[in-house]
């Protein structure tokens, strides 16, 4: 994973906020939007939080459409113990082969696929 951080990664203001919320966090954070919304860049901004708070984080990408750890049309993930730049930094110890592009071509494979 790469250790070096974008200094010039700058985050909304109000992401800030989300320090009061992640403090004593256990448990699962599930991020969704729309197309194009900054759920990456989000996910990346808590997952480096986390880490800074000292929290192990799992991390499952089941965006089968435009997958960022794995390759498109599975589901895929890995434990992050340091700082990363951007979620295709991590490479997969994990994957499953959905065999679709979008989870409403597939619902329960893909409901079944991000639960393994």
């Amino acid at each position: 994973m790469n250790s070096k951080l974008n200094p010039h990664f700058s985050v909304p203001k109000q992401w800030e906020e989300l320090d009061a919320i992640l403090d004593g966090t256990q448990g699962t954070i599930v991020v969704v939007g729309s197309s194009d919304s900054g759920k990456t860049t989000l996910t990346t901004y808590v997952l480096n939080r986390l880490l800074k708070k000292g929290i192990l984080v799992g991390i499952v990408d089941a965006d089968v459409g435009q997958s960022e750890i794995g390759p498109p049309s599975t589901i895929s993930g890995n434990v992050v113990d340091s700082p990363i730049n951007c979620i295709a930094d991590i490479k997969p110890l994990f994957s499953y082969f959905a065999g679709f592009l979008s989870p409403s071509l597939g619902p329960m494979e893909h409901l079944i696929g991000t639960c393994k």
